[in-house]
């Protein structure tokens, strides 16, 4: 593959992606396509289709991988684990996806052989490879501005608001206890309505993780927010 193959390629991965979370999402009702369209031509989710970002690459690996994690059967067990740990060969941050195996109703002791099978495989592999991970470490883009998100943003918003800190310190209480006042009485609802197990919330567990892992592991650009439309089936359910 050469840059004269992007066009090709960017527009399979586009097409493949958006039908893989139409797939996911599954919309049933008028309004819940009105969603799902919306998430797919939001501002972030456009950013990535339109530079074919690698985290559409991973998003494909991680609605496999949760497909295979949902199936009972260990060979397919087996099959998602090894998608999750391609995953992270080839971003680091699919790491965190590995949580999703938890959601498999197995005993502890196989979850736990499983987790340290994978760690030690993406540990292996890691070594191999290793002169290139760190080239691509030193190159590995880290945005300082006010557009990114991660949880940097909040000491970069610090820095550049001079006038406005006070601002900020309301807008943030304000939206903690916004936050607060619309789920702390719903939390047990919301628990009970979460399925036990099956492809949607194996998904929601894997982008959730690595969403969560790259806000707090570093400043990302918005493409990465195509990781939440593996939580937005749940959502919407």
């Amino acid at each position: 593959l050469v840059v004269r193959d992007a066009w090709w390629l960017g527009t399979v991965l586009g097409v493949v992606f958006a039908i893989t979370a139409l797939m996911l999402m599954a919309p049933r009702t008028a309004r819940e396509a009105a969603v799902v369209f919306l998430l797919l031509v939001s501002p972030p989710v456009l950013l990535g289709i339109e530079r074919a970002n690698n985290d559409l690459v991973i998003f494909l690996l991680l609605a496999l991988a949760a497909a295979a994690l949902a199936c009972s059967r260990p060979v397919s067990g087996a099959a998602g684990v090894l998608t999750l740990v391609l995953a992270a060969v080839l971003k680091f941050y699919p790491l965190a996806a590995l949580g999703a195996v938890l959601v498999r109703r197995e005993r502890l002791p196989r979850l736990a052989l499983t987790l340290g099978v994978a760690l030690a495989l993406f540990a292996a592999l890691w070594w191999m490879q290793r002169e290139a991970f760190f080239r691509a470490l030193a190159v590995m883009p880290r945005p300082d501005t006010l557009y990114a998100y991660g949880v940097r943003v909040l000491s970069i918003s610090w820095t550049h608001s001079d006038g406005a800190r006070l601002w900020l310190v309301s807008g943030l209480l304000l939206g903690i206890a916004g936050a607060w006042w619309l789920l702390w009485p719903a939390r047990t609802a919301v628990a009970r309505a979460l399925p036990d197990e099956g492809t949607i919330v194996t998904a929601a567990v894997a982008g959730g993780a690595c969403w969560l892992f790259c806000y707090g592991a570093n400043t990302n650009y918005s493409y990465r927010a195509v990781l939440l439309l593996l939580v937005a089936p749940l959502w919407l359910q």
